[in-house]
């Protein structure tokens, strides 16, 4: 090639090869949910995929990769290319809690390049109603004056609603029995067939029969008041801001994403959940948006993280 040729040549390749790397995306997105299809989880992520598509101009497609605890979903993920196609649309807890309950974990969290903090909500702390509490202090006391008396069924082992419990026999020196079902659905029909007393479940799956007065409920680990049932007060209300148990959601990418498109990605995602229609969405389900910047979602992530791990540890949860 012509010296008259390359200098031709050449900077038009450039031009456009910089065009093309400022195009992204250029091609639909996958967000892999790493955990089923149906959930509130899954429900909120379709929500924000809808808002993220409208302002990346292409398609955010959302699949379930569930399985071992979110596992197979998140390590799917750290091991993709890192071209900005591939996202994972993660509890907080797959890194603040994961790693220390699994004896080999696939994925580190330095796999992963934040996009932004999501989504979150809370906890109801509910009783059965012929129970004479009518708050947390009341529950406490009333679990101390009868250890062993109370049944708690959790979500599952080492998940937010079996975290809440050890948090509290440990803070507040409680004896209640854990039973660990299947899943939130499995320990609320236990919950109304007598087996156990207390459950911690979303609004979203509690609200109809906290209506009926099925279930009483004694706060919500949230910032806020519940969309869904504005009136229970939060537990930072009651002098409990520790009790801090919501379920957080986070968006990540592999972590040698380009750096564009981290920053395409994260421009997305701020507008989407300062949208009002995403608020308004999540807020149906029971969700809120969690704005943060990066930094901010950062420091919470490293904060869960410390609190999660001291937890697991003194408690001795463990998945394998």
């Amino acid at each position: 090639m012509g010296s008259l040729m390359r200098s031709l040549v050449l900077p038009a390749m450039l031009t456009l090869a910089s065009l093309s790397h400022a195009a992204f995306p250029e091609k639909p997105i996958e967000m892999v949910v790493p955990f089923p299809s149906g959930g509130g989880g899954d429900l909120s992520a379709r929500i924000i995929a809808v808002g993220l598509a409208e302002r990346l101009g292409q398609p955010v497609r959302v699949s379930n990769a569930s399985g071992a605890g979110g596992v197979i979903g998140m390590s799917k993920v750290a091991t993709a290319t890192p071209d900005g196609y591939m996202l994972s649309y993660a509890a907080v807890d797959a890194f603040a809690v994961n790693p220390f309950v699994f004896k080999k974990l696939p994925y580190q969290y330095k796999d992963f390049k934040l996009i932004g903090l999501a989504s979150r909500t809370g906890l109801l702390l509910l009783v059965d109603p012929a129970l004479p509490v009518n708050n947390l202090a009341q529950f406490i006391a009333y679990a101390k004056a009868n250890p062993g008396k109370l049944v708690w069924g959790s979500a599952g082992t080492a998940l937010s609603s079996h975290q809440a419990l050890e948090y509290l026999k440990q803070k507040d020196q409680i004896d209640i029995l854990h039973v660990p079902f299947s899943g939130g659905a499995a320990a609320v029909n236990d919950f109304l067939g007598k087996r156990v007393s207390v459950i911690a479940n979303t609004p979203s799956s509690s609200a109809q029969f906290v209506k009926t007065g099925q279930m009483r409920p004694l706060g919500i680990t949230l910032p806020v008041r519940s969309p869904v049932l504005p009136e229970v007060p939060t537990f930072a209300e009651q002098g409990r801001a520790d009790f801090d148990f919501d379920v957080k959601y986070a968006i990540l990418a592999p972590a040698a994403t380009p750096r564009d498109a981290v920053l395409r990605l994260q421009k997305a995602l701020s507008e989407a959940l300062s949208s009002a229609t995403v608020v308004e969405q999540l807020k149906k389900i029971d969700y809120i948006p969690f704005v943060a910047t990066v930094d901010e979602g950062e420091q919470v992530i490293r904060d869960e993280t410390i609190k999660k791990r001291t937890l697991v540890e003194t408690s001795g949860m463990k998945l394998d």
